[in-house]
């Protein structure tokens, strides 16, 4: 009301996004919605569409996106496809070299290197812990390895995930835990990582323009478009250890290597500008 915004320009699948395009949408003024139209094994994906109804304008990353964006009764010269501003970002994002990265973490990385972020499951509530326990136990059993905890995102069944986390790392000289990357670290440590391991969104997102695997654990991100370079499995301890082994494959290495990353759509920021 003080401002009077010409338009509001809201993103993807948050809560806080949601009350900002209920405020813009009662107040007529126009709103933009960021990734509209995708699919998750998640709360998210109600939030996510709720966003793209109260919307005027819809910048989707995925021509499959723009079409089920159209599907949800959006007007067709008023859904984009521009990419991924994620995506774009690695592109324009001046990465560290592996000797200040590993400065700034204060880790050495030995063996392979993987990046784990892992969230709750929010449509699995009663099976939180016994899935995380189980994909836990996997990590455990993954020998030579050198393992960066990123921050759960703040869903119900967080601090089990964290407090278990830092279990692992106090136990485990070859890890660590880290609540913040930021863009510029994150994006380096996925260019030096040699696998991610979870169930987040960038592993399916950004993680692909690496050519480099992500191993999708469960049904978080069941729905999404992926790439070659995504491996999906269940909770099951021994099938993610035999996805790792696939992932670290000469004949699967060879094929993401030729991949290309479907959000990846040029210059994002300046199409939705």
């Amino acid at each position: 009301k003080k401002t009077k915004p010409d338009i509001v320009l809201s993103g993807f699948d948050i809560a806080a996004k949601f009350a900002v395009t209920v405020v813009g949408a009662h107040m007529n003024i126009p709103v933009a919605h960021i990734q509209g139209g995708e699919l998750t094994g998640s709360i998210d994906e109600s939030v996510r569409h709720a966003i793209t109804k109260l919307s005027h304008l819809h910048f989707v990353s995925t021509n499959e996106y723009k079409k089920r964006v159209i599907q949800l009764g959006e007007s067709k010269n008023r859904v984009h496809n521009v990419g991924s501003l994620g995506v774009e970002a690695i592109k324009k994002t001046k990465l560290m070299s592996k000797k200040e990265l590993q400065e700034e973490l204060n880790i050495i990385f030995k063996g392979k290197v993987a990046l784990v972020s892992y969230h709750p499951e929010t449509l699995e509530k009663s099976k939180n812990t016994k899935n995380f326990d189980n994909f836990l136990n996997s990590l455990k059993k993954l020998k030579n390895f050198t393992f960066i905890f990123t921050m759960p995102n703040a869903d119900l069944g967080y601090k089990y995930i964290v407090n278990k986390f830092k279990k692992f790392v106090k136990k485990n000289h070859n890890s660590i835990f880290v609540k913040s990357l930021g863009h510029r670290k994150y994006f380096s440590l996925c260019k030096y990582s040699d696998i991610v391991i979870g169930n987040s969104s960038s592993g399916i997102i950004e993680i692909p323009s690496f050519k480099k695997p992500t191993l999708n654990v469960g049904s978080r991100q069941d729905g999404r478009l992926k790439s070659g370079s995504i491996i999906d499995c269940s909770h099951n301890t021994n099938e993610i250890l035999k996805k790792v082994t696939l992932a670290f494959s000469k004949k699967f290495y060879k094929k993401i290597k030729k991949i290309k990353n479907p959000c990846f759509n040029g210059n994002t920021s300046k199409k939705i500008k």
